[in-house]
């Protein structure tokens, strides 16, 4: 009988503790996540090199040297990703390995030395919270899916000394409040910004060479100006559903795909020898030929009579004639694109911009 009764007894604990845990999933994770707080969560990460993390989620590594290489999902704090809050990586540390914190999809804000000298690719792939980091001038490169998919991340600058920025760098960082790109890039990775809704530049690095398949791909606020007269090549959606462009495509530019500007509304323009960008054109693109103010696709005395009128009477003029007849460049038309478009033909007087 006193069998049977310790039985029933065991049975009925188990029962309850089965379902407190089904039915109270938040419970177990809060449980989960105090027993891991309430560990000693510390370790090595390399050699010379020791990580804490604490109970309010803050996640410190310190030492002197490299952090280990690891394999996603298998770094020393993975149990905790979805604890860490905070990231702070002191002087000495020289290295963050590929998928360091991959996946913390709490931590907001990451601080680092002067001494880190490298960043592994994925570092912070998925560390969707992540709103603030500080970039040493140490760092040379932004590596491969290094922010891919941090849409949060409102990072504002990059420090001088950046050389390149792979493949998928900053994907899907739909916050990214870059006011500039340094001087020091000299080659951006494919989809290296794409998707990034509030990426509002205007100008590109002056030593860079070519613009990859889909670099600035779906970036609506892009607004570049002008490209870096070095650029030679433009790469397959590479300003897919870009609307705010306002450059032109000089003719040392010597590879446009035909896919460059799919499904953008800004204007594009370009002078009358780039055979390359007439011979790329697509219907969805909004190809204008500089100087023809009136779109018909010649540059004659109707495209100076075109802006004398507009600007006489204030009359409204489409976005394509107010791109192609601005041929001074100063974004609007007036007396002064007239008289350079009749110079263009009168004495075959080159834009100005076509000197730069």
């Amino acid at each position: 009988m006193g069998g049977r009764c310790l039985k029933t007894r065991k049975f009925n604990f188990l029962f309850r503790s089965v379902v407190l845990f089904v039915l109270c999933p938040a419970l177990l994770t809060s449980l989960t996540v105090a027993v891991l707080a309430g560990e000693a969560a510390s370790g090595q990460a390399g050699d010379g090199v020791d990580w804490v993390l604490g109970d309010d989620g803050h996640l410190e590594i310190m030492g002197s040297g490299y952090i280990n290489e690891y394999s996603s999902n298998d770094m020393p704090w993975s149990p905790y990703t979805s604890f860490i809050t905070e990231l702070t990586v002191y002087d000495g540390v020289r290295s963050v390995s590929d998928w360091a914190f991959a996946d913390c999809s709490k931590l907001v804000s990451a601080s680092f030395p002067d001494s880190l000298e490298y960043m592994g690719a994925y570092a912070f792939q998925n560390a969707t919270s992540l709103v603030d980091v500080t970039l040493p001038s140490s760092l040379y490169n932004i590596p491969d899916h290094a922010f891919d998919n941090c849409p949060m991340l409102r990072l504002d600058s990059l420090p001088y000394g950046i050389d390149s920025i792979g493949p998928y760098a900053f994907w899907g960082c739909k916050s990214l409040a870059l006011q500039d790109l340094p001087d020091s890039v000299t080659s951006i990775g494919a989809y290296a910004f794409h998707s990034c809704d509030d990426l509002a530049l205007t100008t590109l690095p002056s030593e860079l060479k070519a613009i990859p398949d889909y670099a600035f791909g779906n970036c609506p606020n892009l607004a570049l100006q002008a490209l870096p007269e070095g650029i030679t090549s433009i790469g397959y959606r590479s300003f897919y559903r870009c609307d705010k462009l306002s450059f032109f495509l000089s003719p040392q530019i010597s590879k446009i795909d035909a896919s460059a500007f799919q499904e953008s509304l800004a204007p594009i323009r370009y002078h009358p020898s780039n055979e390359v960008a007439l011979a790329a054109k697509q219907d969805t693109w909004r190809l204008c030929k500089f100087g023809d103010a009136n779109t018909d696709d010649e540059i004659d005395v109707g495209d100076a009579q075109y802006v004398f009128y507009a600007y006489t009477t204030g009359s409204r003029s489409s976005a394509e004639s107010k791109a192609c007849g601005d041929v001074n460049n100063n974004g609007v038309l007036d007396l002064q694109d007239a008289q350079l478009i009749l110079l263009k033909i009168l004495e075959n007087q080159g834009f100005p911009v076509e000197a730069q």
